[in-house]
């Protein structure tokens, strides 16, 4: 059983349209049972042949099918997703989970399985196949008479609700708290969010997209920011790699009054590999302020490198990221504050998947700070000092979801920031805990 280049040999397509990686039947006796709709023999041999040499892809595959005609779905999901990241596996082993998904009855999981490999290019045969599915589900759910299948969705978006309460939210020094200068606050926050697919689809096509965030407080209103943006992004696959460029704008105020203008390029490229995605993205930014935010005119690059993984029901992500600073700075009298920091960011993620409606996340991250110059200012304690400034912050984020259905979620999600720093004015931690419910279309 082997893939030559992009050929994909069917030996059998039956009533639930598995397709069975092939060569010679008569010198496999596994495959020649399963040929022969003798599925438990055919599944003996193929285990057989995995404990007697080191396991294939395609072994893997051949188990897969069989454990599915044998209606063992858990067993078959789990060999069918040690394959969905391999290139040269992932459009049919996508087309056989939504399979799998459509015979344990989670109808909104198949079509999504099979709208994706509707939408692929790679596979005309898939895509044929998929595009049935597609169809024969959504006359079942109608009970309509047959028709073609609706074309590839065009717009999608978000929008998110979100309300809690921030320990912190001035981000004032630790040192500065009491119990007579509370800086803790209740907020809530609305994020929109909307993307149109200009040509082609989301891995090989242009789109455009638009966003706007909105946060207030409920004692601190001079805290109130807001973020309205778009840009647009470029998808092309080569070569087993995936290429995608973008440019976004945006702006960014803080009580109503201007903080600056963002004009951001990025380009990226990605790979999928058996150990998993690998990434790299380029991203650079120019900063335009407002006259009262001057210090933080200037430049940003970043560089960011990152992995994600699935196994099972858990997801793992990884990310390195290296950011450089060039900003104006901040001059004012004898005293100096330095905006350019060189950063290094290391994020580690897991999500659980734990049932068809329920997942949970938990994040967490380290950010090295370096600033460029000798800062000079004045300490909590009242002194000067002068020294160039170090810091580094800790983050973490748990959250929990729910979904209600395709289009609603729920989250409760709990924030922990600690900033260490050498200058103690720059000192502080806080902790949010919000809840959030969500509108994708």
């Amino acid at each position: 059983m082997k893939i030559q280049g992009k050929r994909l040999f069917a030996v059998a397509i039956l009533s639930a349209a598995i397709a069975a990686q092939a060569q010679d039947s008569s010198s496999n006796p596994g495959i020649s049972a399963f040929n022969e709709g003798r599925y438990q023999e055919a599944l003996t041999h193929f285990e057989q042949q995995e404990r007697e040499a080191s396991s294939t892809d395609s072994l893997q595959y051949n188990i897969a099918v069989s454990l599915f005609r044998l209606q063992r779905y858990d067993e078959a999901k789990q060999r069918f997703q040690s394959l969905v990241d391999k290139p040269q596996w992932q459009v049919l082993v996508q087309y056989n989970l939504g399979l799998l998904a459509q015979a344990q009855g989670q109808r909104e999981e198949a079509m999504r399985l099979f709208r994706a490999g509707a939408q692929q290019q790679e596979n005309e045969r898939v895509a044929t196949l998929a595009r049935s599915k597609l169809a024969e589900l959504e006359t079942a759910a109608t009970t309509a008479r047959p028709s073609t299948p609706a074309p590839a969705k065009r717009f999608s978006s978000v929008v998110s609700l979100s309300g809690g309460d921030d320990s912190n939210a001035t981000s004032l020094a630790s040192d500065l708290l009491d119990s007579s200068n509370n800086a803790g606050d209740s907020f809530h926050e609305l994020l929109v969010f909307g993307q149109y697919q200009i040509s082609g689809s989301a891995r090989d096509g242009l789109n455009v997209y638009a966003l706007g965030f909105d946060r207030a407080f409920n004692e601190f209103s001079r805290l109130d920011s807001r973020v309205l943006g778009g840009g647009f992004g470029y998808v092309k696959p080569f070569g087993g790699y995936q290429f995608e460029t973008g440019l976004r704008l945006t702006r960014t105020s803080l009580d109503s009054e201007e903080v600056a203008d963002q004009t951001q390029v990025s380009l990226g490229v990605s790979r999928a590999l058996s150990l998993g995605t690998l990434n790299l993205d380029l991203r650079a930014s120019r900063f335009d302020a407002g006259q009262p935010y001057a210090q933080i005119d200037g430049e940003q690059q970043q560089l960011e490198l990152g992995w994600r993984k699935s196994v099972g029901d858990f997801t793992f992500k990884t990310r390195y990221r290296y950011e450089e600073n060039d900003r104006q700075d901040l001059q004012r009298g004898g005293a100096f504050s330095s905006y350019s920091p060189t950063r290094h960011a290391l994020r580690a993620e897991m999500r659980w998947q734990a049932s068809a409606k329920l997942s949970t996340g938990l994040a967490a991250e380290y950010i090295d700070n370096q600033y460029e110059g000798l800062n000079r200012l004045r300490e909590i304690d009242g002194s000067i000092k002068q020294a160039q400034r170090e810091g580094e912050q800790r983050k973490l984020n748990a959250d929990i979801a729910y979904r209600l259905n395709p289009n609603w979620l729920v989250r409760a999600q709990y924030q922990l920031t600690d900033q260490r720093d050498n200058f103690d004015i720059y000192q502080y931690d806080k902790h949010r805990v919000f809840a959030s419910i969500e509108f994708q279309y």
